[in-house]
């Protein structure tokens, strides 16, 4: 009798000892548990958008030459860039605006046409008839009105290459744009939401989540990729339209069902 009154007691005392360590495992965060998956919740999702004028331009163009000697094709290429750049930094484009961005000396075969850019499979009959060499220059400008008087400079100091013209924003400009977009997105997101609450016959709560799923200022391009021959000085100033860039960004809003 006594054995089976010990065993009783060693039995109650495992039991106690299991129910307090469960206890334990489920406070011992010290903050109270809730089961997320039982919030009732609306997702929403909206954009914001705002067109602005570019406030920022880049062009990229080349100086090409070609010569049966590639120190004479370097020479006049190096002449004619140097002509460019004196003509840019005088009319007030300071020296950090631009950038060399390419630099190539290229053969030129017997069999291959001159504005080919096609690779040459040589054999034992074919040979070089000149060389090409292309320096290629970007130029920044803070004053996107300025594309088509810049492109009229280079190409009358010896530029024969305009590759392409774009425009986009500052980093300035698009932190300011970035906020408006996030605001308006955001701001949409509440009627939405009440929207559906009140054909689902309930009320809109708090907050639970909140996530911007894209930003996007894009850089918009204008093709120039053309040779273009030097102009006279009294031909009218090349028209150039920045036109408008778009700002977008989407965001995500969850709400709780009160």
């Amino acid at each position: 009798m006594k054995h089976k009154f010990l065993f009783l007691i060693g039995l109650l005392v495992v039991l106690g000892a299991t129910a307090m360590i469960s206890t334990a495992a489920t406070t011992s965060s010290g903050v109270p548990q809730t089961d997320q998956s039982t919030d009732r919740l609306i997702h929403t999702q909206a954009t914001g958008e705002v067109q602005t004028a570019p406030d920022r331009a880049e062009i990229l163009f080349s100086v090409e030459t070609q010569n049966a000697d590639v120190k004479a094709a370097q020479a006049e290429n190096a002449q004619r860039m140097s002509t460019c750049t004196d003509a840019l930094k005088k009319a007030g484009i300071p020296n950090e605006s631009l950038q060399t961005t390419g630099y190539s000396i290229t053969p030129i075969y017997s069999d291959q046409a001159t504005s080919s850019s096609m690779p040459v499979v040589t054999t034992a009959n074919t040979t070089i008839q000149s060389y090409r060499v292309t320096n290629t220059l970007k130029v920044k400008l803070t004053d996107v009105n300025r594309a088509g008087e810049v492109i009229d400079l280079t190409t009358a100091a010896g530029a024969n290459r305009v590759d392409s013209l774009s425009f986009s924003l500052s980093d300035a400009q698009t932190a300011v744009y970035r906020k408006q977009v996030i605001t308006e997105a955001v701001n949409k997101t509440r009627p939405d939401a009440e929207a559906a609450a009140a054909a689902l016959g309930v009320s809109v709560g708090q907050v639970q989540d909140v996530s911007i799923d894209g930003l996007s200022t894009p850089v918009t391009y204008a093709s120039l990729a053309k040779g273009i021959a030097a102009a006279p000085a009294a031909t009218p100033s090349t028209p150039i339209t920045p036109g408008t860039i778009t700002v977008t960004a989407q965001v995500s809003v969850v709400y709780l069902i009160a």
